[in-house]
């Protein structure tokens, strides 16, 4: 029924979001998984719990580690920085879906652009 419908889309558009803010590390993709997990909390609350947990943990470990970091991302740089544009342009390319994380986005940026590269790799390293 079509208010049933709605509902889910909303509902599923929530967990979007809640996952994306969550699980902001992790390579997921959020509009597969969220609505997935969604539906087994309906059905097992507790399971979802654990899974999440899991996913909360392993999250926040990748993060602390730096392990998907780009290389020379930990210099400081400012506002209107080369970093700040590509970034910019990176966003873009996950909005368009082209590619699933920012990271994954400035490095397509930086091969396509290698003005740009050069002048990002002189402003982080």
């Amino acid at each position: 029924d079509l208010v049933a419908k709605e509902r889910d889309e909303r509902l599923d558009a929530e967990a979007v979001a809640k996952s994306k803010e969550t699980f902001s590390t992790l390579g997921l993709e959020h509009e597969t998984f969220a609505p997935a997990l969604r539906r087994i909390a309906a059905i097992d609350e507790a399971l979802a719990k654990s899974v999440e947990a899991v996913l909360v943990s392993a999250d926040a470990q990748l993060a602390e580690a730096g392990l998907l970091k780009e290389f020379g991302t930990a210099k400081a740089v400012s506002g209107n920085s080369v970093y700040e544009e590509a970034k910019t342009l990176a966003k873009s390319l996950v909005e368009t879906g082209v590619v699933k994380t920012i990271e994954q986005g400035i490095e397509k940026v930086l091969d396509s652009n290698p003005e740009l590269a050069k002048r990002y790799y002189k402003e982080t390293n």
